[in-house]
């Protein structure tokens, strides 16, 4: 059975559950964007396929840069209008000011944090700066005008077991559950694992200790 886009996923799902009745038809909607808002939260789909880059323009006329409008979470910044270039920390919003201890200083960004729907920096900034953001990608909810993401396209067993798996409070005690439970945790071990391979290589990662002197 393919899975190549929203409506496929669909009509998956009712053949997995075995369901072709208007009340469930009618529901399955609501389990593919369960599991939508599931996955959002779920830390392993922070993969090199739902990573992005944008660039921002930070002026002096605010500390605040609107964030990109898929933002779900902020990888790195740099400040490429420095030379050489600066990774920009990212802070919580308290300890922003409590690291960068003089904030009301003017000069070239030192910290940042996500302030609502914008990324807010320290200290202000003195001039115009250019800054390369790479972020996560919320994964972006299906629908007959959205009908694939990137997550369906590389990995559409996941979406399909989520979805069956978010239905559990409609399906009540089905002893099918544990199965598709099983299988998604599987589905995210191999995503985590291709994910891990894809940016390394599968080589183990090691760490460089600088000498001492």
């Amino acid at each position: 059975m393919a899975l190549n886009n929203y409506a496929d996923l669909q009509t998956a799902i009712q053949a997995w559950a075995d369901r072709s009745d208007s009340q469930y038809v009618a529901a399955v909607p609501d389990f593919i964007a369960l599991f939508e808002a599931n996955a959002n939260a779920e830390l392993t789909l922070r993969t090199r396929f739902n990573t992005a880059k944008t660039t921002l323009t930070l002026t002096s006329a605010s500390p605040l840069v609107a964030l990109p409008s898929d933002f779900l979470e902020a990888k790195t910044l740099i400040n490429t209008s420095v030379v050489p270039v600066q990774v920009i920390p990212i802070y919580t919003a308290t300890s922003l000011y409590t690291a960068i201890t003089t904030p009301a200083t003017s000069g070239p960004p030192k910290g940042v944090t996500v302030t609502g729907s914008n990324f807010e920096f320290a200290p202000v900034s003195d001039t115009t700066y250019s800054i390369d953001c790479y972020y996560y990608q919320v994964i972006t909810s299906l629908s007959s005008g959205s009908p694939t993401n990137w997550l369906l396209t590389h990995f559409p067993n996941l979406y399909l077991f989520g979805a069956l798996v978010a239905s559990e409070a409609f399906l009540g005690s089905d002893p099918r559950m544990q199965t598709w439970g099983e299988l998604y945790d599987n589905m995210i071990q191999k995503l985590d694992g291709s994910n891990e391979r894809g940016q390394y290589g599968g080589s183990p990662l090691r760490v460089q200790v600088d000498n001492v002197v």
